[in-house]
């Protein structure tokens, strides 16, 4: 009797065990499947990965449609005006606006996009501290936006970015790591944007051309002697104002680019700004790009304090004339290195001139606050003799037979176009810089007749064997103006800030679609 109830108790206990088993089995096995199946789990190396987030696409704004962009412009617009962002530190840098986690993702992505043939996706891991690890995964999708921003604004070198994808994976060895994976340059189902199928052999072979164009400024520079920023400077600006010719239909793939302002010398805004920059930046000039809604300049750090650059109102366009690459017929320098308190030749101030008002993302969310920017003086910055004495030395009169080795002939310096449209103003003399002879400067001289060249004298009837004067009965003997008689006479001391055009051509700014 007690054998048949052990027995039977075995019987049980086995058959209980075998029915847990199988219960635990298809618990595994309905796991597995599972973990198999879900996205967001990962198995690496016998380590478990969570997918903790995934960011889908991210185009710069510049890259968005027209309508889009117009659209997000209107409801910036509408919204409160945002006062200026400034860092009043005298070291600015972008870099030092990212805390220590936003550096790793900085650095990480840095170093890939900066090889000479750039990965276009790429993986690196970066430590999150237990106490933050919450806080950065809220947060990661404006990290992101603020990271890329710099690099727009930074690093005009990479050009060829149109904006980014990115997934985060999160395991735990001991410490909290993430391994952020990005794919650049991948249009999203609604856009398709420029360079989307580039490989980085692609952008290695532009950007030989782009080399291959710097050097070459760089070699005119060296042969001219200039060893001042404020010259090189100088000679960077009106270079690109004699080499490119603005893009006025929008038109081409690099218009908004570095390569569309050295290699292509067609752009917009973007590529005079990323151009100017790039080339500064070889000289160890420190010069950053700055945006509004509408347009992308420079500012320019001389002597520890920071001053405006913008080449593309400095290369304006006249109604009924045309200036072909190699033409200075139309350079201005009443936007170089000038102070917040400026006013320009269209008698607006500098901080009330709407394209230059700031944003601060380079993405769709244009009220965001990503970024500072430097403090801008308030006065224009005010050039030394020796910098005077080099901004002599340059004339882009010259420039064309240089590149090309041709033989200079009159007609070859000559604008096209109507020939009714007559100004008299800095537009037009290589040789004229506002900021070193402006009657509104700070240090400009007071007297009637005073002369707006570097070299002028204040006398009523001086006589200027370099460079000719802007006074009335002045005496011209070696850069005469286009006539037989080699005479430049003006009944306006003022005119250096002015334009005197006809009425069938007046000066038309470049100022709206510049993005």
């Amino acid at each position: 009797m007690i054998n048949k109830f052990l027995i039977f108790q075995i019987i049980i206990c086995f058959l209980v065990k075998l029915s847990l088993s199988r219960n635990i089995n298809t618990k595994n096995f309905n796991k597995r499947e599972n973990l198999e199946s879900n996205n967001d789990i990962i198995i690496e190396n016998g380590v478990q990965t969570e997918r903790s987030k995934t960011i889908p696409f991210e185009p710069l704004f510049i890259y968005l449609p027209e309508e889009e962009k117009n659209e997000l412009r209107e409801k910036f617009e509408d919204q409160v005006y945002i006062s200026a962002v400034t860092s009043t530190t005298s070291d600015f840098s972008f870099y030092n606006q990212f805390d220590s986690n936003e550096k790793q993702i900085y650095d990480g992505i840095y170093t890939n996009m900066a090889k000479s043939e750039p990965d276009l996706t790429f993986s690196f891991e970066i430590e999150i501290d237990f106490t933050e690890f919450e806080e950065f995964n809220n947060n990661v999708n404006y990290t992101l936006r603020k990271i890329f921003t710099v690099l727009f604004l930074e690093n005009p070198e990479f050009w060829w970015i149109n904006g980014y994808q990115a997934s985060i994976d999160h395991y735990y060895k001991g410490y909290n790591i993430h391994k952020i994976t990005f794919e650049l340059n991948k249009s999203s189902s609604e856009v398709t944007l420029p360079f989307s199928g580039y490989t980085g052999e692609t952008i290695k072979n532009l950007n030989n051309e782009i080399e291959y164009a710097k050097n070459r400024i760089i070699d005119q520079i060296s042969d001219l002697g200039l060893t001042t920023p404020y010259a090189i400077l100088r000679y960077i600006h009106d270079y690109l104002i004699t080499k490119n010719v603005y893009a006025e239909d929008l038109k081409g793939d690099f218009i908004r680019t570095l390569y569309g302002g050295l290699v292509e010398n067609r752009c917009v805004c973007e590529g005079y700004a990323e151009a100017f920059q790039y080339v500064a930046h070889y000289y160890n000039i420190n010069v950053i790009s700055v945006i509004s809604k509408t347009h992308k300049w420079n500012f320019a750090e001389m002597d520890g304090k920071w001053y405006v650059i913008d080449v593309t109102f400095d290369d304006p366009g006249i109604i009924g004339m045309e200036f072909p690459s190699y033409s200075y017929g139309n350079l201005s320098t009443d936007w170089f290195l000038i102070g917040s308190e400026h006013i320009s030749i269209s008698n607006v101030k500098y901080t009330e001139e709407e394209d230059h008002i700031l944003v601060y993302t380079a993405f769709s969310s244009i009220s965001e606050i990503l970024v500072s920017y430097p403090e801008i003086e308030k006065q224009d910055y005010v050039p030394s003799q020796k910098e005077l004495n080099e901004v002599k030395l340059i004339n882009m009169s010259n420039l064309k037979y240089i590149e090309t080795g041709t033989t200079p002939t009159p007609s070859n310096t000559e604008p096209t176009g109507s020939k009714e449209s007559t100004y008299s103003s800095n537009i037009g003399d290589p040789n004229y810089n506002s900021n070193e002879n402006s009657n509104n400067n700070e240090n400009s001289n007071n007297n009637e007749n005073s002369n707006n060249n570097e070299n002028s004298n204040n006398n009523e009837n001086s006589n200027n064997n370099e460079n000719s004067n802007n006074n009335e009965n002045s005496n011209n003997n070696e850069n005469s103006n286009n006539n037989s008689n080699g005479n430049n006479n003006s009944n306006d001391n003022n005119t250096a800030k002015s334009y005197s055009v006809s009425a069938k051509n007046y000066i038309k700014f470049h100022v709206n679609n510049y993005i």
